[in-house]
């Protein structure tokens, strides 16, 4: 069972540890990124399967993040719209160097 958040805050710190390996975060970050991407090439060429492509695409990087360096489930099972929003957090701080991609959080 998954635990229960009052606020996104908990909830956000939660997901950070559930991300704390650098491999997963590098490859969340790439999958975001590439969602953004697709996601504004599919606007643009009026083109709806090229952002679906991109979210298929997204989702694998962020598993493989998961279940191969974390070795845990992806936290979007189970709060989907905070997971998303995490998940934007998570890029945008990285982008703008508040989280290190670097270091292991666990260690």
């Amino acid at each position: 069972m998954m635990p229960q958040y009052a606020t996104f805050p908990e909830f956000y710190k939660s997901y950070l540890m559930d991300h704390a390996h650098p491999h997963s975060r590098k490859v969340h970050f790439a999958g975001f990124g590439l969602h953004l991407l697709t996601l504004g090439l599919g606007i643009y060429f009026g083109e709806v399967w090229i952002a679906v492509l991109g979210i298929a695409m997204s989702y694998s990087l962020a598993w493989v993040g998961h279940f191969y360096f974390e070795k845990n489930k992806p936290t979007s099972f189970g709060k989907p719209y905070w997971s998303m929003r995490a998940g934007r957090k998570m890029f945008i701080e990285t982008l703008i160097g508040r989280l290190d991609m670097s270091t292991d959080w666990n260690k």
